[in-house]
């Protein structure tokens, strides 16, 4: 595997609900195979919610997006619901 990253990417620092964009809003956010997988075994008060916003195209998998291209797991400031 071939891995291309941005010169600064070892100096990157997420801002979190800081941050004035978002890698989640307008970008489709795939889901590789495993973590699809262990998305599908999870238990408990949010996995369906996580099961029910996983799509597929001919791409593979990737999480729904509503309200203007966010990833459906953003909360309110911009956080990921997953990560929380």
């Amino acid at each position: 595997m071939k891995l291309i990253a941005p010169s600064y990417y070892k100096k990157f620092s997420c801002l979190a609900d800081k941050c004035p964009h978002s890698c989640c809003i307008g970008w489709k956010i795939q889901i590789d195979r495993e973590s699809e997988e262990r998305y599908s075994a999870l238990c408990g008060d949010y996995s369906d919610e996580i099961r029910k916003s996983i799509h597929r195209d001919e791409d593979g998998a990737f999480f729904a997006q509503v309200d203007g291209g966010r990833c459906a797991h953003l909360d309110e400031g911009g956080l990921c619901r997953i990560y929380k």
